[in-house]
């Protein structure tokens, strides 16, 4: 009995000590991947971080790549690390990338991730992502493949995250998202769609189609777009608007203000009604209507303006109200001078600057406006093109005879 029992403790005592450093084993290895937190490892030409035990985050991403497949788990010869993210500006102003594939490991893609990256055409996402930070695709003009509905995970987005995605024709929201950010869809101009599988957000329609997007109930403003109407009314219900309106083309928009200057797209120009207009306008309903006119131009301001471009200003405030507003008209030519043109015809000059395309002054009421040139040499008009090309063409001919004459005589 006494040698029965003494095998039998000691088969436990050995059981034991395996057990005891199997323990000890795994504990090492923890401790060996705890202290590579903060580290780099390179992988494919680009940074990860180890930003906990067994994870990384994509922090760089090398400029020498045109497609990007992020892999779900890279090595450092020792330990294997599961991509779980890509960090703020890991592609910031990359000048090559064209298409990158996420990963369902990586649950976030931090600010500024691709900001600026003018040649990302596609990104990839899958079904683990859960956010997209602030200004992560601002600027990426011809970024125009994004499947945002299969993202199923994905619950906010955040601010400015599309910014100017000029190339962006339609979104699918999925049915998980539950947060926007402001002015995330600004500056879309190609956007003609947002459509939603979320309940948290509706569309906003005119004449059955989609020209905007609205929270579920109806109290804010994510986005408009230039859906067809020329003519919107916003729900006197939204009381926070998260978009500036910019990148659309409306002629007339009716809202309600709230207090806050808030910036209308209209033909091309951006108008925001001054901030202490807007405190007037708390809770009142008012119209802004801009249009370039091809037409129905008076005769003296079609006479002053001449072959330039002709705008009709005119804002509808409710009974006692007035104010400035701040307009930005669209020129890619920089020689311009913005007046304002009465129905008799008198111009005025206008205080302008002139920054990113854009012209920039102040009026207030109802105005005709154009972009004229002072300096008639360096823009001359259609008329005094035709002119000096007669007159060009007369010189050449006149110096070719004598050229003739003198060549081979009378």
């Amino acid at each position: 009995m006494r040698n029965e029992s003494t095998v039998k403790w000691g088969s436990a005592g050995l059981l034991a000590c395996a057990v005891i450093a199997s323990l000890l084993l795994v504990t090492v290895t923890v401790a060996d991947d705890s202290e590579a937190v903060g580290s780099t490892i390179f992988d494919n030409w680009s940074e990860y971080e180890v930003t906990a035990p067994g994870e990384v985050s994509l922090t760089k991403i090398s400029g020498t790549l045109t497609t990007m497949k992020i892999p779900e788990t890279i090595s450092d010869g020792t330990n294997d690390y599961t991509v779980t993210a890509i960090a703020s500006e890991a592609g910031l102003k990359n000048a090559l990338i064209q298409t990158v594939t996420v990963p369902s490991t990586v649950k976030s893609i931090g600010d500024r991730a691709f900001m600026n990256c003018n040649r990302l055409f596609t990104v990839e996402l899958s079904d683990g992502l859960q956010s997209i930070g602030a200004q992560a695709f601002y600027g990426c003009k011809y970024f125009s493949d994004l499947n945002l509905q299969d993202a199923t995970a994905l619950t906010s987005i955040g601010d400015e995250a599309f910014y100017d995605c000029r190339s962006i024709k339609t979104l699918t929201l999925p049915s998980s998202l539950t947060s926007l950010g402001t002015n995330v869809f600004d500056g879309c101009k190609k956007l003609t769609d947002i459509h939603s599988e979320s309940s948290a957000f509706i569309n906003l329609t005119v004449d059955e189609k989609n020209v905007g997007l609205l929270s579920s109930g109806s109290t804010v403003l994510y986005a408009v777009w230039s859906g067809g109407p020329k003519e919107i009314t916003i729900p006197a219900t939204v009381t926070t608007y998260r978009c500036s309106m910019s990148g659309v083309n409306f002629e007339k928009v009716t809202m309600t203000g709230n207090g806050s200057p808030v910036s209308v797209g209209l033909s091309n120009s951006l108008v925001t009604p001054s901030s202490a207009l807007s405190s007037e306008l708390s809770g009142s309903q008012f119209t802004l209507y801009l249009k370039r006119l091809t037409s129905d131009i008076p005769g003296a301001v079609k006479n002053t303006a001449g072959a330039y471009d002709v705008y009709q200003f005119t804002p509808t405030l409710p009974e006692g109200k007035s104010g400035e507003y701040q307009i930005w008209l669209q020129s890619n030519n920089k020689y311009y001078t913005p007046y304002e043109i009465s129905e008799s015809g008198e111009k005025t000059q206008l205080e302008y600057s002139y920054e990113d395309g854009y012209y920039k002054f102040t009026v207030g009421g109802a105005e005709y406006l154009s972009l004229m040139s002072e300096n008639k040499s360096l823009i001359p008009n259609a008329q005094e093109i035709g002119i000096a090309l007669i007159i060009v063409g007369t010189v050449i001919a006149v110096l070719m005879a004598l050229v003739n004459h003198r060549r081979y005589g009378a």
